[in-house]
């Protein structure tokens, strides 16, 4: 017997008596920056991390420039305005974070971080229980029947 099935381009395993479907694709080409059908911009296209890490970077260089350009003058300063954005979005190409991207990593952390401290359940917010005060309630503790008497003596 064929337990193998027959698999289409989109991914879609056909056997006897019913299909699956095969979402893998998803998650080993995940969300890009800069790919529009077969076009892409120069050097990408970029995961929103590398976006980040390039963006933030430049943003970083251009915030201190007064502090490190005089050292490294006008070609060292134009050489790191290229060589540090492009080593942070090459280093990040691949960066993964308990199998999540860092960016994602980053939003459940938060998520989590500002989250109320008793937490969610069922959709809402968790509420301790109300506390049921015993003052309320009367008990009666009857003493306990010695282990000998007989049925009539524990009714009396």
């Amino acid at each position: 017997m064929d337990t193998a099935g027959t698999q289409d381009r989109a991914g879609t395993v056909h056997r006897a008596g019913f299909e699956c479907r095969s979402y893998t694709h998803a998650r080993r080409f995940p969300w890009m920056i800069g790919k529009i059908g077969d076009w892409s911009i120069p050097f990408g296209p970029f995961t929103p991390t590398q976006a980040a890490a390039g963006i933030g970077s430049l943003a970083l260089l251009w915030q201190t420039r007064e502090s490190w350009t005089p050292t490294f003058g006008l070609w060292g300063s134009l050489a790191a305005f290229l060589a540090v954005p492009l080593a942070g979005v090459a280093l990040t190409r691949r960066a993964k974070i308990e199998g999540r991207s860092p960016l994602f990593a980053l939003a459940g952390w938060t998520r989590f971080l500002t989250s109320r401290g008793q937490g969610r359940s069922a959709g809402g917010s968790w509420r301790e229980p109300r506390e049921r005060h015993l003052a309320r309630y009367r008990y009666w503790i009857a003493a306990r029947p010695a282990a000998g008497a007989r049925h009539e003596d524990r009714a009396a």
